[in-house]
């Protein structure tokens, strides 16, 4: 029987939280007998960082994480990976602790195995100067490691070329109704089209109180989301609630069955330009998460975004490119009055969770290019980085 790898986590995402970055990563690491995961504990930050982030100053928290570059995270890395041995080094491209992986991965001559799920350099509240230097930091550490995972193929193009980037989807979960070979479309007799969206609720919480009140009175269409803290006014607060279109956040075996529940599914993506590069680069978990239980998927989002690019391959997802809720509006009840439509997405949505988005699949390729990083042992020296210096000793 072969050995399990032996990986070593140096990251600022990591497994248990709730966060979508995290669910990803434990659906990769967590009980795989081909893995066998140390992860380097959460280190705390400088006093002034510390300061910062009590009083809720972000930016001030934001850039002393930047100038730190991940120094924070060193002596713990380097213990770590003194007592674990690890194969490889793995991280994910957020937060501040994947410099230190990279530094550490150089030092012990590992390689290092990087995710990019966003577009890190835009999401921390910068001034101009330390976002660019952030964002000459984060493609730095993509082109040393010795595979890069690229959430989607705009993601890859945008960090430029590499010689061992894959194209790695969101793995959903595994207890879906293709994978347990359940029956996937049933839209039933229902007089009411149930489309549902569950997830953040933060930066996709404004378009989507916009489409519960614009479609509230459509007849035979029913919107409901699920998710907490969305900020939205008090009076909608109150009145969605009380119509049951927004509900709390559930998980387990109650959050399966809404899903399976359902009728179709809502993606949305934001249109705001300044988001441009986080909604072209980014690709939606919830998207093949959604795609397990073949019903259709709807799509709301800019043109350019990596969900609708995807789906224009194929015409795999009904898109609906107009900001306007109106124009989601339109196409909802255009939908539930067309079973034959229903049926096509229906159908496209099953072909893409036994296809792209299989999980097997896509954890099949993950340990892939675990192994072929710790074969190959061509971490590239990085001998012309800041980053390396100021190793914890």
């Amino acid at each position: 029987m072969n050995q399990p790898l032996r990986i070593l986590l140096v990251s600022s995402v990591r497994p248990g939280e709730p966060a979508a970055g995290s669910v990803l990563l434990e659906r990769h690491l967590c009980e795989r007998e081909q893995v066998a995961v140390s992860i380097v504990p959460e280190c705390k930050g400088g006093l002034v960082w510390r300061l910062a982030n009590r009083l809720g100053l972000k930016s001030v928290a934001s850039a002393c994480m930047v100038l730190n570059q991940g120094r924070r995270w060193d002596r713990s890395a380097l213990e770590a990976c003194h007592s674990a041995a690890p194969d490889a080094i793995l991280t994910v491209a957020h937060g501040d602790a994947y410099k230190s992986a990279l530094r550490i991965a150089a030092r012990m001559d590992l390689p290092l195995v990087a995710f990019y799920h966003d577009w890190w350099p835009d999401i921390p509240p910068l001034p101009s100067v330390l976002r660019r230097r952030e964002a000459r930091e984060f493609r730095m550490a993509y082109d040393q490691s010795a595979i890069a995972l690229c959430v989607s193929k705009q993601m890859r193009r945008q960090l430029r070329e590499h010689p061992h980037a894959e194209i790695l989807f969101p793995i959903p979960g595994f207890a879906s109704a293709t994978c347990s070979g359940k029956p996937i479309f049933a839209n039933g007799n229902s007089r009411t089209f149930r489309i549902r969206y569950g997830g953040n609720l933060a930066e996709y919480g404004p378009m989507l109180g916009e489409a519960l009140v614009c479609v509230a009175d459509l007849a035979g269409v029913r919107l409901e989301v699920r998710g907490n803290s969305p900020q939205w006014p008090v009076s909608l607060q109150e009145r969605m609630k009380k119509s049951g279109n927004w509900l709390d956040f559930i998980a387990g075996p109650q959050w399966q069955s809404w899903l399976q529940s359902s009728d179709a599914f809502l993606v949305p993506m934001v249109f705001d330009p300044a988001m441009r590069r986080r909604m072209e680069t980014s690709f939606p978990s919830k998207l093949p998460e959604f795609t397990q239980f073949g019903k259709p998927i709807v799509i709301w989002g800019p043109e350019y975004c990596s969900a609708v690019q995807w789906a224009r391959i194929g015409d795999r997802a009904l898109c609906v490119t107009d900001p306007n809720p109106t124009a989601l509006r339109r196409a909802l009840e255009r939908l539930a009055a067309s079973p034959g439509e229903q049926e096509r997405f229906a159908l496209s949505a099953r072909g893409a969770a036994e296809g792209d988005f299989n999980p097997e699949r896509i954890e099949a390729q993950f340990l892939s290019a675990l192994r072929k990083a710790v074969c190959a042992r061509n971490f590239p020296a990085a001998e012309h980085s800041d980053m390396i210096q100021g190793s914890a000793k």
